[in-house]
């Protein structure tokens, strides 16, 4: 009897199978609804395509998810487990520890609808890239769009000058905002070391040579993108991957006994490209490399000097020599150092994203602080928001990635381990806790989490539907 009603499930499915196309699955749906929207993502005024896509995608998420569920029972799902508990925490924190109903009840059925949406999207395209093996150079390409916008626009509006513009002068008077090509640039670079240290390291087909077009036009692409929008964080973090993904390369090499000539040149023209960065970012970055450290140790003296409270009337405080502190390392430096002094103080948190837990907090603790914004560090800002028992779900979660990826020897594990990697280290010197950018940030944070998820041993296709009992 239960051969019987196997076999007949077996005809159903199958019939289903040949009925509807290949297009209309939730899985192929969801995979292009997302390669879209990251497309998009940062893009200026699109607002309503995103929030379209997101939904879409949301809803053919769910139906993979519910597709594979079999893939959930695992012990490498507990890492996204965790994860998820942040929305458990969230309304905790709304209904008993809620510090202004009326802006966290808006936060909950605007924002975090969203991160729910972005999040169900990034379990599914972890798990269906484990899956379509072939789909995810597609996919990883998407991530190459904010540069590629970024370089595009530049060049079009140096031509309406009738001249290449200064990149400070693009940023301040027609993109505005850098924080985007900061962070997609960073995720540029880690996508593109990973299929360098991937194909170098594991591979030997002829697919190499995509793979090295991923390295070079992807590294070239995201930090050019960085140095037109005068980023420090985004290079400085690209730079740091580039040096630790070198450093691995060594120990590979070292441990292994062998050096291969083409590998040497592949670093050398990597290594060439990062040189070329610095020495162009260098002359076209705000002001502020030079005395960094001096600056960063006048800014981390809060209670001394007190000027981060209203920089407008008191400006900025000045050096030993007389002359003035950077006013990016000063804001940053200062304004860190009193947030984590608050989380310390405040451990569940105020619990808004965008409506600056950190000026909330600073008034509650009887600080009159001017400027309505972020810290300029994601950990710190979302600590404020959600204080410690937020933090320690997003790094518990990461942790948990990157230990069940370590167990495993595939591409998309070692992707998980080094997007966490860029995840911690962009995080900790940039704002990405605000508005759409807080929600690529959680969409990674869901996607490296369900990369590491061990799938059944059989089959390459997309898991049956198993009937429910």
């Amino acid at each position: 009897m239960k051969n019987l009603k196997q076999i007949k499930y077996q005809k159903v499915s199958s019939f289903v199978n040949i009925l509807v196309p290949s297009i209309v699955q939730p899985g192929v749906m969801c995979f292009y609804l997302t390669i879209s929207l990251i497309v998009i993502w940062t893009i200026p005024g699109t607002i309503a395509l995103r929030n379209f896509l997101i939904l879409a995608g949301f809803v053919c998420g769910i139906f993979y998810l519910i597709k594979n569920r079999i893939v959930l029972i695992s012990k490498s799902v507990i890492p996204l487990g965790i994860f998820y508990i942040i929305f458990v925490w969230v309304l905790v924190h709304f209904f008993l520890f809620s510090s202004n109903y009326q802006v966290q009840l808006h936060e909950l059925t605007s924002l975090w609808m969203r991160v729910l949406g972005v999040i169900i999207i990034g379990t599914s395209m972890g798990i269906y890239l484990q899956r379509e093996v072939n789909q995810q150079n597609l996919f990883f390409m998407a991530f190459y769009s904010t540069p590629l916008f970024v370089c595009s626009y530049f060049l079009y509006t140096s031509m309406i000058g009738g001249h290449l513009l200064d990149p400070r002068v693009f940023l301040v008077n027609f993109l505005g905002n850098k924080i985007n090509a900061a962070f997609m640039s960073v995720i540029g670079v880690t996508i593109s070391l990973v299929y360098f240290l991937f194909s170098t390291n594991q591979l030997q087909t002829k697919s190499n040579k995509i793979h090295l077009s991923f390295i070079f036009i992807g590294i070239l692409i995201s930090l050019l993108s960085g140095i037109l929008v005068s980023t420090k964080n985004g290079i400085s973090i690209s730079l740091i991957l580039i040096f630790f993904a070198l450093c691995y390369q060594t120990y590979i090499n070292i441990k292994n006994k062998n050096v291969h000539k083409n590998t040497f040149l592949k670093w050398s023209i990597i290594l060439a490209i990062s040189f070329v960065t610095i020495k162009f970012h260098s002359n076209f970055s705000f002001p502020g490399w030079s005395h960094i450290i001096e600056d960063s140790l006048i800014a981390l003296q809060i209670e001394k000097n007190q000027n981060w409270k209203d920089l407008q009337t008191l400006s900025y405080p000045k050096r030993n020599d007389g002359t003035m502190v950077a006013d990016n390392t000063y804001e940053r430096v200062a304004w860190a150092a009193k947030g984590v002094e608050l989380i310390q103080k405040y451990p569940l948190g105020y619990g808004t994203i965008n409506y600056s837990s950190f000026k909330q907090l600073l008034n509650r603790d009887g600080t009159d602080f001017i400027k309505n914004g972020l810290t300029h560090s994601a950990w710190i800002d979302f600590g404020l928001a959600f204080g410690v028992p937020g933090l320690l779900i997003l790094f518990s979660s990461l942790f948990g990635a990157v230990v069940f990826a370590l167990k495993k020897n595939d591409f998309l594990s070692r992707m998980a381990i080094w997007i966490s990697l860029a995840i911690f280290l962009i995080c900790s010197v940039a704002e990405v806790s605000f508005k759409h950018t807080f929600e690529i940030w959680m969409f990674l944070i869901a996607f490296v989490c369900a990369c590491v998820i061990k799938l059944p041993e059989e089959g390459q296709s997309e898991l049956e539907l198993l009937p429910i009992k």
